[in-house]
């Protein structure tokens, strides 16, 4: 089994492991990853976890973010909208260190954001089932958009729930040129 294939075989173990609105970003970035890229995904033993393999594509596609902004921009809103249940937040793997938590979302403008240490806690929905919520954060950093590389504390502007809007960053990156 060749790297290229073995890589495809581990990414394939994985996908199955995700929720289902995640699936089709990490089959994206993972096609468009070169072969050198897809190859060091075999390189750490730890990669064979779900939650570091998922880390892995989603740094690439934020250190890429003219490229892959938008799609991870739907991601995290598909992701939130679809799995209040499981895995409703999408992990930061870029903003995150040994003292703080990260978590990609959306601001108001529908431009990505990292939130910094979110207060992610459970609540009972009408019908009794145990919904993912955002109750509190310290921090964002705006990482598209206008604003890029500025932090908003929750009073100055707060975040609400994150809502996709076709074309935000993509038109940003393009005008911003």
């Amino acid at each position: 089994m060749t790297n290229q294939s073995g890589s495809a075989g581990l990414h394939k173990v994985i996908r199955a492991r995700v929720t289902d609105p995640f699936v089709g970003f990490l089959d994206l970035i993972y096609k468009q990853m070169s072969p050198d890229h897809k190859a060091r995904l075999l390189e750490k033993p730890e990669n064979m976890n779900p939650f570091n393999y998922v880390n892995v594509i989603t740094a690439y596609a934020l250190e890429r973010l003219p490229d892959y902004g938008e799609v991870l921009a739907i991601a995290v809103s598909r992701v939130y909208a679809e799995s209040p249940y499981e895995q409703r937040f999408v992990f930061d793997p870029l903003h995150s260190d040994d003292q703080t938590k990260a978590t990609l979302y959306l601001d108001t403008d529908g431009h990505l954001v990292s939130v910094k240490d979110a207060n992610i806690d459970r609540t009972t929905a009408a019908l009794g089932e145990k919904i993912q919520e955002m109750k509190g954060y310290q921090s964002y950093e705006v990482l598209t958009g206008p604003l890029t590389g500025r932090t908003f504390f929750p009073r100055q502007r707060p975040l609400a729930a994150p809502v996709y809007k076709p074309g935000v960053i993509l038109q940003w990156f393009k005008t911003s040129e």
